[in-house]
């Protein structure tokens, strides 16, 4: 368990280190062994090429009676005559043959003939059979053939194979000669193994056996030269990948530190601050605008709280002020106290006092609302019954609305919606009130239309306002608190409708629109 523990402590430029150098190592590895092997298969392959074909030459040579082509610069070719014993084992380079005791001595030489000594002697020759010297002699050849000769009869002599390791057959249909190694001569490099292939020959004097040997040496240097270039260039090639990672993601992540450091300068009294925004236009320069558009909101969010708790304050003191003083009066002077009209007063004061906390408690729970859908109601029925159940008032009401308007959501909201809109419609009408509702463009659309001043142009938005009032509404008996609009136009928004001052021919009219419910 400490391992992870310790390896998730680290930064992540280490960890992106560690894992970029960790992939690159697996890589080159599995890629590394994987040409060594392709080369050492390649070379063997071309070696045993080199084989048979050497094999296929002396076999064109024995069938047509000439001087065996026994040596190239990789490849030995020796005979050995019918009946030989191919498993016995092969001198060293210059060294005699042990004779064969199981065989009979050859006439006139005095020297036993060796069956297994890979001589090939034609029959009826005369010549004497030398042992190992590995020389083709061909019938009537004149060319003399045994040890007293003055020039060596074959240069078979000096070529002879080492020992070798166990050999693979190659593809070729020729038998592949095994034989063992191991041998190390002294101030010398061991013995390679060997790659072997013989082939048979039908001649006049009989089955010959054609044996071509080939070192594997080359092949081995070549591997072992691609070994250790690869021993040697893997530790430089990842020391190369972390410091490149290291630097690289130090480099990546400088914007973020600058992130990290500007934010940590953020208060909830001092939103001012914004976060750095890097030119590259990658994940982190997003990154860097998201947080500034959300520092954005809530910056304005926290403007608009404060002041909203000021005008909080000012809107509830200046009622408790008027409920205040005339008690004092009447208390100072209770022969002179007209009750009745502080009684009047005092209640008028409640009311108003009622309707500003009924404001701020739905403003409170609109802003802390989640936008949730609703559900599918008649806002025809809706503005209806909300209109139905007014309180008489000197004004006419109109009302034109279309049957079976549904919108998606909450019936206390939308019908204090419907309240506000007439609320101020009918604190500056002068005569006539009309609300109508319709289908338009896909969209519910409500209208409440008084027949009073209405609100010039440049005060339409100025009026939704939180504690916003024109100066013809600053009358008590006439203007509010200022909050009806403002959580008129809340309402709207949070059933992802609008709520705007459109023009008229007189007096001010509210559009309030909404999207239709699914059917």
């Amino acid at each position: 368990m400490r391992d992870p523990l310790r390896l998730r402590r680290l930064s992540i430029r280490a960890r992106t280190t560690l894992t970029a150098t960790g992939i690159v190592a697996l890589a080159t590895v599995a890629i590394g062994l994987s040409l060594i092997g392709y080369l050492h298969g390649r070379l063997t392959e071309e070696l045993d090429a080199a084989l048979n074909e050497q094999l296929s030459h002396a076999r064109t040579a024995v069938l047509a009676g000439v001087e065996l082509p026994v040596r190239t610069d990789d490849v030995t070719v020796r005979a050995i005559p019918a009946g030989a014993d191919s498993a016995r084992p092969v001198p060293e380079p210059g060294e005699q043959p042990a004779p064969d005791t199981g065989g009979e001595p050859a006439p006139d030489s005095g020297v036993p003939s060796a069956p297994g000594s890979g001589v090939l002697s034609a029959p009826g020759s005369g010549v004497p059979s030398a042992p190992d010297t590995g020389v083709l002699s061909v019938p009537d050849s004149g060319v003399p053939v045994g040890p007293d000769a003055a020039e060596p009869m074959s240069p078979l002599d000096d070529l002879l194979p080492q020992p070798a390791e166990p050999l693979s057959t190659p593809d070729t249909g020729v038998r592949a000669d095994e034989r063992g190694s191991g041998v190390e001569h002294s101030g010398e490099e061991p013995v390679a193994p060997l790659r072997t292939a013989q082939a048979t020959v039908d001649t006049p004097g009989g089955t010959q056996t054609l044996v071509a040997t080939a070192s594997t040496r080359s092949v081995q240097r070549a591997t072992e030269a691609a070994t250790t270039g690869l021993l040697v260039g893997m530790p430089v090639l990842l020391a190369v990948v972390a410091a490149l990672t290291w630097f690289s993601t130090r480099r990546a992540l400088r914007p973020v530190e600058a992130i990290r450091h500007e934010f940590t300068r953020l208060s909830a009294h001092d939103l001012r601050g914004r976060m750095p925004v890097p030119g590259s236009g990658d994940e982190i320069a997003r990154l860097a605008l998201t947080l500034n558009d959300t520092l954005d909101r809530l910056d304005d969010s926290v403007r608009r709280q404060r002041q909203f708790v000021a005008d909080a304050s000012h809107e509830l003191r200046s009622p408790l002020a008027a409920l205040r003083t005339p008690l004092e009066v009447a208390q100072a002077h209770p022969e002179r106290a007209d009750w009745r009209g502080i009684t009047d007063g005092t209640l008028d004061d409640l009311d108003r006092l009622e309707r500003l906390t009924s404001d701020l408690l739905a403003l409170a729970r609109i802003d802390g609302m989640p936008h949730t859908p609703g559900e599918a109601l008649d806002l025809g029925s809706l503005a209806a019954d909300t209109l139905e159940r007014r309180p008489p008032t000197h004004l006419a009401r109109h009302a034109e609305i279309e049957p079976d308007v549904l919108v998606d959501g909450h019936r206390t909201h939308l019908s204090r919606l419907i309240t506000n809109l007439l609320d101020n419609a009918e604190a500056h009408a002068e005569h006539r009130v009309s609300l109508s509702l319709r289908v338009e463009d896909g969209r519910a659309r409500l209208d409440v239309l008084d027949d009073g001043p209405g609100v010039p142009a440049e005060s339409r938005e100025h009026v939704f306002e939180r504690f916003a009032r024109l100066d013809t509404a600053r009358a008590r008996e006439r203007g509010g608190a200022g909050l009806g609009l403002a959580l008129a136009r809340e309402i709207a928004q949070l059933h992802h409708g609008t709520l705007a001052i459109t023009d008229s021919d007189r007096g001010a009219r509210f559009t309030a629109t909404f999207p239709l419910a699914d059917a």
